[in-house]
């Protein structure tokens, strides 16, 4: 996932709350259900270490890192159960890497095959057929697995498919290829027979495994094989074309009708129910309408941050439930379509502010340090006395290296008083509702009311919020906004603000620090 080389020159690198979820998110996509996050060693001094142990103590942002592990368990909890639900199989090359790996090559190992040698060569563009194909497949978010001769071996073709267990290929992609076995051979003109798609991104093999190159038993094969009308060769430029249209069975199994953006997917298949992970690693927000192709029935959110589920509204058409969905900085999450249950969710989320207007707290912030609850450092720092004096100091919203703190890794807490108009409604239940009188025969109507939200805008790394006292909740990464309904009142709130850097400062990385806003409160209306 994240090897020496990222750290080379800078030994924390791009290693920050944001990466640690862009890792989480895409981890799941490959359906990995055990992570170990880190390497243990037997000091704990950073200095010399080539890896340093972030995740402990030593770290401003350790206090939130059970955010993480708790993201992650429930992510791997599902991909635990079930299995993969891939459309396409895409056949390993390695037979016919290995025949061209001559002493030469052995020796420097085929990780690295030289340019320089006839062997070197052939390998090195096997290779670049095969890892283009594996990139432009998952850019297209067409679910596959890859296969080679010993798996091919244990599938049966059954209506038009490879089929093993509970996975079922409807679509094989050969990349360039030499040699094949004269069974794996077969396998796949049987294949083709039946129905199944072919695409070759390449030649084909003209030698077998079993009898050598140049072999007339493989040669008529890969005849027969180019003969069915469900084979296709591909373009010189590879898939991409095809993935475009998209070609028969070729297609991702969701699919934007809006809003589309660089989404990760995996499908898996558990209890009858396609489980759709979904995630945006990128640090902008999206809202997109998705298309579930083959999907009936209704649809869920299963929040991996909290662990809770929402039922979704959801439209179902002739081929597919249609949804709304709103990803934010870095989100990933379950969506899980049933086809026992019926949606009776008839309206998505209201995107309707108008009960009560937004505002930005503006001005200086009271900053102080406590000291009870920094982190312990190999390299402290002296700070300066008016940042720990009970009273603190005034200061706007800045990077902490603006305070002469560039070398400080800590926590900060920021205070402030802000007012909240009388005439808002607030609902203490955090319900969505509140009773107010009518003049029907019950005598009173539920009605809307404000859900606030407290929006920190730019963080660098991590905060955690209190509103007159209760705490609102931590966060690790984007987007930094909190749930304040049951906190907020008319009239004076008092709001603090806890926020922890990096310990990249510490060893001489002066980098970005602090609660830099804007702090907006919003009411979101469910």
């Amino acid at each position: 996932l994240m090897g020496a080389g990222a750290f080379e020159g800078t030994p924390w690198g791009t290693f920050t709350p944001s990466f640690l979820k862009q890792a989480a998110n895409a981890v799941t996509a490959w359906g990995i259900s055990h992570v170990i996050p880190h390497g243990v060693f037997t000091t704990r001094r950073l200095t010399g270490n080539p890896w340093p142990p972030d995740w402990y103590s030593e770290s401003p942002m350790f206090p939130c890192m059970h955010l993480w592990t708790d993201f992650m368990r429930r992510a791997c909890y599902v991909n635990s159960m079930g299995h993969a639900a891939p459309d396409v199989l895409l056949y390993n090359p390695m037979e016919s890497a290995w025949i061209h790996a001559d002493a030469d090559i052995l020796d420097v190992g085929m990780w690295s095959c030289p340019e320089s040698t006839e062997g070197g060569r052939r390998i090195n563009a096997l290779a670049r057929v095969y890892a283009q194909a594996i990139d432009e497949l998952t850019a297209a978010r067409v679910e596959f697995l890859v296969g080679d001769r010993f798996y091919v071996g244990q599938m049966a073709v059954k209506a038009g498919k490879l089929v093993r267990g509970e996975l079922a290929f409807g679509t094989v992609v050969l990349p360039a290829l030499d040699v094949l076995t004269l069974a794996t051979a077969r396998k796949l003109v049987e294949f083709a027979r039946a129905g199944g798609r072919v695409y070759a991104l390449g030649e084909l093999p003209s030698g077998s495994a079993d009898q050598g190159l140049g072999d007339p038993a493989m040669k008529a094969l890969m005849d027969e094989l180019r003969g069915q009308g469900t084979f296709t060769q591909c373009p010189a430029n590879g898939l991409k074309p095809l993935l475009a249209q998209p070609a028969p069975g070729l297609a991702s199994p969701v699919r934007f009708a809006s809003g589309a953006f660089p989404m990760l997917q995996q499908r898996r298949r558990i209890d009858g129910r396609d489980f759709f992970w979904l995630a945006n690693n990128t640090g902008q927000p999206h809202a997109s309408r998705l298309r579930l192709e083959g999907c009936i029935g209704s649809v869920s959110l299963w929040d991996c941050e909290t662990g809770q589920i929402h039922p979704i509204a959801s439209e179902q058409t002739k081929s597919s439930l249609v949804v709304n969905v709103r990803f934010g900085p870095y989100d990933g999450f379950w969506l899980v379509a049933d086809p026992k249950a019926i949606s009776n969710i008839k309206s998505q989320i209201s995107n309707s502010n108008t009960a009560s207007p937004s505002f930005t707290i503006n001005g200086l912030w009271t900053i102080r340090l406590d000291p009870t609850v920094q982190p312990k450092l190999e390299h402290p720092i002296d700070i300066p006395a008016d940042f720990t004096k009970p009273a603190g100091i005034a200061k706007p919203l800045e990077d902490w290296n603006q305070w002469g703190l560039g070398k400080f890794s800590g926590i900060m807490d920021y205070e402030t008083i802000f007012m909240l108009p009388d005439e808002v409604p607030t609902n203490k239940k955090g319900t969505g509702t509140t009773s107010v009188p009518n003049s029907n025969s019950s005598g009173t109507e539920n009605i809307p009311v404000p859900l606030f939200v407290l929006d920190l805008g730019k963080v660098r790394h991590c905060a955690e919020v209190w509103v007159n006292g209760q705490s609102c909740g931590k966060r690790l990464w984007p987007a930094f906004e909190f749930d304040i309904t049951t906190a907020i009142k008319p009239g004076e709130n008092r709001l603090r603000i806890r926020v922890g850097n990096l310990i990249n400062n510490s060893y001489g990385q002066a980098a970005e620090s602090g609660l830099f806003g804007p702090v907006v409160v919003r009411p979101k209306t469910e």
